[in-house]
């Protein structure tokens, strides 16, 4: 498992599948259970950084019945959150029901969690407003949002806190709240600097850009477009989710 993720980190995927599948091999199923969540979870997401979806989704799908049967919200909320995430773990494939079933569970069962558990339910709940996109009312998927923003500053969780900006500024995409994006993935921009996160930054500049396009700002998307590490250079800035 160890092995696993070290290779995730040197962006070896492939060889990751590997040994995520050698650590499986050796788990008898109802020991080890920590250590099998992680084998489960880091399978499915380097099976979905080599592009097999539909093998990352059967992972993601032991990994909950794993969290059903030993009662552990921890895995469940894992394998509703790995479900069909990108490398920012924001973005998620559209009308996808298998996924949203998963996110509504553990945001059901999270509800109602002990304390210590506000991190991962933010994120569950953000993701949640995500993957509802064009097919819950507007209302639904802002008031997810909305909790997820308010449990993530509650908790003090600057990545929770990046994700659930992220999603509230989905939930009110359109020119009528422009200013209140820009804030937000200003925000976001900000929590990427601090930590050192990349992915973060990129996801706050991205929906800063939409932003400042949207009220002609042309002079901000020129400096986001230039900023090191932007990935929007030459127009190569496009949003995957809806496309």
């Amino acid at each position: 498992t160890r092995a696993g993720e070290g290779a995730l980190g040197a962006l070896a995927w492939e060889e990751a599948v590997g040994h995520f599948e050698r650590a499986l091999t050796v788990l008898e199923r109802g020991q080890a259970i920590d250590t099998q969540g992680e084998a489960l979870g880091g399978l499915g997401r380097a099976r979905l950084l080599c592009g097999d979806e539909a093998g990352a989704a059967h992972a993601f799908v032991e990994l909950a019945e794993l969290g059903r049967t030993t009662g552990s919200l921890e895995l469940l909320g894992r394998a509703a959150l790995g479900f069909s995430a990108d490398l920012a773990g924001f973005e998620v494939r559209l009308f996808d029901q298998r996924q949203i079933d998963l996110l509504e569970e553990a945001a059901d069962a999270l509800r109602a969690a002990p304390g210590g558990m506000e991190v991962l339910r933010s994120a569950v709940l953000a993701r949640l407003s995500v993957a509802l996109s064009m097919l819950a009312p507007d209302a639904r998927r802002l008031d997810l949002a909305v909790d997820a923003v308010r449990i993530a500053r509650g908790a003090g969780d600057q990545r929770a806190l990046a994700s659930a900006l992220a999603a509230h500024c989905d939930a009110v995409a359109g020119p009528s709240h422009v200013d209140q994006r820009e804030a937000e993935a200003t925000e976001i921009i900000g929590i990427g600097e601090e930590t050192g996160d990349a992915s973060i930054e990129l996801l706050g500049r991205r929906l800063r850009y939409v932003a400042r396009l949207e009220r002609g700002d042309l002079s901000g998307v020129s400096a986001d477009a230039a900023a090191p590490g932007s990935g929007l250079r030459a127009g190569a800035w496009r949003d995957r989710r809806r496309a």
